[in-house]
């Protein structure tokens, strides 16, 4: 994984961070950061006025990806690939023309755990959780109860404290903002 990582960030590296940013096996293509709106529509490219300047941009994008990908012998999942769509969701991130959001199905999935009996529930809680901790502002500071119960030697008690992070950390979930790009 990690050489599969290196040689992808490796071959991409000038569309990075602008266009792409690689994980693993997912190549995730930005679309362009607007949609060049004008007060009778969109703004189109001048050789073809039925296409919108934002997706010829974004198609170009995409079509050099793949292009640099190919190049290097890179094989592509048809099956997996989704071209064009408004939202995508990438590494637990539901990703918008208008910014990040949690994934929606991660979010619930946090709300509805419930309170931790062991270390494994409180280590795959604050994992799930992990993916999404950049929209939970102070997240170190409100997970550390939970992260204690973690350290090794601690007698696992999950009292009152613990609680009061858990449910927290799951309000600050459900009520995250956007991150935008500003």
């Amino acid at each position: 994984m990690q050489i599969q990582q290196a040689d992808l960030t490796h071959i991409l590296q000038p569309e990075i961070p602008h266009i792409t940013m690689p994980f693993v096996d997912d190549v995730p293509v930005k679309g362009p950061p607007t949609r060049y709106e004008t007060k009778d529509g969109f703004e189109t490219v001048p050789q073809n006025p039925q296409i919108r300047r934002f997706v010829w941009e974004h198609l170009n994008n995409i079509n050099r990806i793949l292009q640099r990908i190919k190049h290097a012998g890179g094989t592509f999942s048809a099956k997996k690939s989704h071209f064009c769509t408004p939202t995508a969701v990438v590494v637990g991130h539901q990703c918008t023309y208008e910014g990040r959001l949690p994934d929606t199905a991660r979010v619930q999935k946090i709300v509805d755990w419930p309170s931790c009996t062991s270390v494994t529930e409180v280590r795959g809680f604050l994992g799930t959780l992990g993916t999404i901790r950049i929209f939970i502002k102070n997240f170190a500071a409100i997970s550390r109860p939970l992260v204690n119960l973690t350290k090794k030697g601690v007698e696992f008690e999950f009292g009152d404290e613990e609680e009061a992070a858990m449910k927290e950390l799951k309000t600050l979930a459900e009520n995250s903002p956007a991150i935008r790009v500003l």
